[in-house]
């Protein structure tokens, strides 16, 4: 069955997700990790209070892991996942039934166009911000591009809450790294537009 091509713009071929920082501290949110091994666990044990006997013990497995990207050179003291990706420091998908795990794992597989990227902020000075981008590799060094969400702003636009940077071209892949800083007490939300196939 064909979708109408303005139903299919508006509901195919994008994702988003929002940040909100209450950490008490700007953070460099690492938006896409590219190749880096984020993994960690996260041990948590609990004891019982009055005899300090353990009760139980939990492993999470988390994507959040900063060390690689920073010795790589990179600004980072986080990286998207899904949920609580540093303290105070929240990720969420806007469609909750797609997760942001399962974005970053289905790119890394899966390249993609962006086309567009809308940014919604919670305070405008979020706009005064740069968007870093780089393809990585380990064999060489390979340089940032950065994209200064204020430029992208239209003095005809209604909205001062969202600024919508279109005909981006830039591939999200495995090799992709995206990092945006997120000042405290600030909510982003980002959405990425993907090219439709042909």
């Amino acid at each position: 069955m064909a979708i109408d091509t303005k139903l299919a713009s508006s509901i195919g071929n994008k994702f988003g997700f929002t940040l909100a920082n209450t950490s008490g501290a700007s953070k460099t949110v690492i938006l896409c990790p590219a190749h880096f091994d984020t993994m960690k666990v996260v041990t948590v044990i609990t004891q019982d209070e009055s005899t300090g006997e353990v009760t139980a013990v939990t492993n999470t497995v988390q994507r959040t892991e900063v060390a690689k990207i920073v010795a790589a050179g990179f600004d980072a003291d986080c990286v998207i996942d899904d949920g609580t990706i540093a303290e105070g420091v929240v990720a969420t998908p806007v469609n909750s039934k797609f997760a942001i795990r399962q974005f970053l794992d289905f790119v890394k597989l899966n390249a993609q166009i962006i086309e567009e990227i809308t940014i919604q902020a919670s305070n405008p000075d979020v706009f005064s911000k740069v968007l870093t981008m780089a393809q990585v590799s380990p064999l060489r060094k390979v340089g940032e591009d950065y994209v200064n969400i204020q430029d992208y702003y239209d003095q005809y636009q209604t909205q001062t809450n969202k600024i919508t940077i279109k005909n981006v071209g830039a591939v999200l892949n495995k090799n992709t790294l995206l990092s945006f800083p997120l000042d405290n007490n600030r909510t982003v939300t980002f959405t990425l537009k993907f090219k439709s196939a042909a």
